[in-house]
């Protein structure tokens, strides 16, 4: 039950950005092991004139600014899984809108499973239903 956020510093067309939510979902359902019918993909993009780095607005500097935060359950991921998502959204950001700023961000957020969930069901409430099914 993945919730992605990507922030990017330049606006982005709709069937761009519908294609860059498949390749995050694809992204985390393969390497993070997340069900794709849960994961849900939000994007935001800046006004021009609103990123900045260093102080200084990005646009016209080189390069696309982001930040990725993702929000999962905290104890279901390794840190190697954790790396490899970072690393390949990395490479899948930079596929779809250019060269990247350094000052580019990809946050994972574990959060505990009794402060969390959807369909109105914590992560852990669903644990334990799963757990006393298979009794």
């Amino acid at each position: 039950m993945p919730y992605l956020a990507l922030k990017i510093s330049r606006p982005l067309p709709a069937t761009a950005a519908r294609q860059l939510a498949g390749s995050l979902t694809g992204l985390t359902v393969a390497l993070l092991g997340k069900k794709r019918e849960v994961t849900a993909v939000a994007i935001e993009t800046a006004s021009p004139g609103h990123w900045f780095v260093g102080g200084n607005e990005v646009d016209p500097c080189p390069g696309t600014a982001f930040h990725l935060e993702i929000l999962i359950t905290e104890g279901t991921n390794t840190e190697q899984e954790k790396a490899d998502f970072i690393a390949a959204a990395w490479s899948a950001l930079e596929t779809a809108l250019g060269p990247l700023a350094s000052a580019s961000y990809c946050v994972i957020r574990d959060h505990d499973g009794r402060a969390w969930g959807y369909g109105g069901i914590t992560q852990t409430a669903r644990r334990r239903a799963a757990a006393g099914a298979s009794l």
